[in-house]
């Protein structure tokens, strides 16, 4: 989902309109322009406005006073800078305050962002300490209430911090090429332009995939995602507030008509303890043939200002610990999401780094995952969290570390070039298979296709896929909080669907979401040769539970909501039939209706 962020990027209120600064330096009025209320939501991991207003500066404190207030504040103190300078940074800050509508974004979230890292990197070279800084624009966040106090004091200490580490160790990249990697578009400046590099094996002839006439038992999978319970989740408090996360104690700002908190949920809110284990009691009772079940991370409840790495690690030992509970016999396959890093996003992509090291979040991944995976994992996942497991015969999964390819992962400003040379593994490993002759799925968190993954990342991605598609013939991935799938077209002729990718719903109900898991049926192994199963997925379904209903009646009815090939009236869920589904989409609202039903 694509949104306009703050400073790009979450942090300072830098985004400009050049019509607004022309009203707002001639004095003129600033009503009608299309702008948001100062009350922020989390999505994914932006912030972002709710509840429409008429003027950006409806019901602040004077502005004249506020900019007094700044330069005063940047004057003072033993350093003694140029007045003109210092008036001229405060009308830059007053001005640059969130956000205008998405239609905008190229422009002025570019023209914010690089604005807002020069005024940075000016008053560093001014020697003003990075402290006195932050001071300054907690002070503009509250006078702004672009946030809380608390949430503005969260904020700049944990993503402040890292993203001036990042401007300053990028000291040979212009804002604008800082900006187009944190914004993900061209901003002034341009991506790295890097490739990896495929062995001289030369890509085996296509076969059009058939159903195999001899499958044997299909194999049955549980994918789930985005569970987000929130430890503070408090029944009875506002469902619908206007801080970013609600159905908590110090929720005290409603929205208007807000509901109060379930049982089972809210609508702004991540989702209770309770919620999670009735998912899996369900699951255990409906499907207790699984196979092996996906679980493709983000763990932690989105309060993201106020994380840390004590309360990181404690839900994810208890999410692992009532899984193994729930399924003791039962193969559990991991993928880290990028909650799981604190603050969320970041993850250094270096071992042993000296900043932001990784090590307290990796090794405890390897001592939760152990439980269920291959002794010869553990180098890969203690540097990087990522691995590869022979599941069966001819069977492989890989497990990807997306946050990679995260636009949101400001680490990738210094390092954006094949992180951990994670992409090349991945080629050395799929070659590998191919040689072997072995099926392959991929999963992961972030989907590559997804807007937020970096686009030289993506690009290489891409051809990796395109090189080996014979062998990976299915990707699973979460992220979204909503239902997808994604192809990946051949990169000669772009016609042809050479993948495709699953994106499962959330567990968790944020934002106005019910809970929902996936279970997929993949192809069987063949009696008599298991190097024929193809191990594409041969069909899928989805189910949830109504919140409402079931706060209502106090307690859930989970039920299965569709099933693709019986609903979508599908033969076979091959690449192609996914593609001529897209193309009878484009041409039928009932379709596309039932699609997003």
């Amino acid at each position: 989902m694509q949104i306009m962020t703050w400073f790009g990027v979450n942090l300072l209120p830098l985004v400009i309109l050049q019509k607004q600064m022309q009203c707002y330096s001639l004095g003129l009025p600033t009503s009608g322009l299309k702008c948001k209320q100062p009350f922020w939501s989390v999505v994914g991991n932006h912030f972002v406005p709710t509840d429409n207003c008429d003027n950006l500066f409806t019901n602040l404190i004077n502005k004249e006073l506020l900019r007094q207030k700044y330069v005063q504040e940047l004057s003072s103190g033993e350093i003694n800078p140029d007045k003109t300078k210092i008036n001229k940074i405060v009308d830059t800050l007053i001005l640059l305050v969130p956000p205008f509508d998405k239609s905008l974004e190229s422009d002025v979230t570019c023209t914010g962002c690089t604005a807002g890292i020069n005024t940075y990197r000016s008053l560093i070279e001014d020697g003003f300490t990075r402290d006195r800084i932050f001071s300054l624009l907690f002070k503009v966040c509250v006078d702004f209430k672009i946030m809380p106090p608390e949430i503005c004091s969260g904020v700049l200490d944990s993503y402040g911090q890292v993203l001036v580490e990042v401007i300053d160790q990028a000291e040979n990249k212009t804002a604008g090429e800082i900006c187009t990697y944190l914004l993900n578009f061209d901003c002034r400046g341009e991506e790295v332009k890097w490739n990896v590099t495929f062995p001289a094996t030369p890509k085996p002839p296509l076969k059009t995939p058939t159903p195999n006439p001899n499958p044997g038992k299909p194999l049955k999978v549980l994918q789930i995602t985005d569970t987000h319970w929130d430890t503070q989740y408090a029944e009875g408090t506002w469902a619908e507030c206007k801080e970013p996360l609600c159905c908590r104690k110090d929720n005290v700002t409603p929205n208007k008509n807000a509901t109060l908190a379930g049982k089972y949920g809210g609508w702004k809110c991540d989702i209770p303890e309770i919620t999670f284990d009735d998912m899996l009691r369900h699951v255990k009772k409906q499907h207790p043939d699984l196979d092996y079940i996906l679980w493709t991370g983000d763990i932690p409840s989105h309060d993201i200002w106020s994380q840390d790495k004590n309360d990181t690690l404690e839900i994810l030992q208890k999410t692992a610990r009532k899984l193994l509970k729930a399924f003791p016999k039962t193969l559990i396959i991991p993928a880290l999401g990028n909650h799981e890093s604190v603050p969320p996003n970041m993850q250094v992509p270096r071992p042993n780094a000296t900043t932001n090291p990784m090590d307290w979040l990796y090794e405890q991944l390897y001592k939760e995952w152990k439980i269920w995976l291959p002794a010869n994992v553990q180098q890969t996942v203690r540097n990087g969290a990522f691995y590869t497991y022979l599941i069966k015969p001819n069977f492989r999964i890989i497990s990807m570390n997306m946050n990679f390819c995260y636009s949101m992962n400001w680490w990738l400003v210094v390092d954006s070039v094949d992180p951990l040379n994670h992409l090349q593994w991945l080629i050395d490993v799929l070659q590998e298979a191919e040689d072997k002759n072995e099926k392959v799925h991929i999963i992961g968190h972030i989907p590559p296709g997804n807007s937020d993954c970096l686009r030289m990342w993506q690009s290489n991605y891409y051809k990796i896929i395109n090189r080996y598609e014979s062998t990976v013939t299915a990707q699973f991935f979460g992220h979204t909080h909503s239902e997808k799938y994604e192809l990946i077209y051949d990169e000669v002729e772009g016609q042809r669907a050479v993948a495709v990718s699953y994106v499962a719903p959330s567990v968790t109900t944020y934002t106005y979401l019910n809970p929902a898991y996936r279970i997929y049926y993949i192809e069987g192994q063949n009696p008599s040769n298991s190097s024929e199963s193809s191990r594409y997925v041969t069909d899928y379904e989805t189910w949830y539970f109504d919140l409402e209903k079931a706060n209502q009646e106090g307690k859930t009815e989970w039920k299965k909501l569709y099933s693709a090939k019986e609903d979508f009236n599908m033969t076979s869920l091959y690449p192609e039939d996914w593609r001529q589904f897209y193309e009878k989409m484009t041409k039928s609202d009932e379709l596309l209706e039932l699609y997003n039903k």
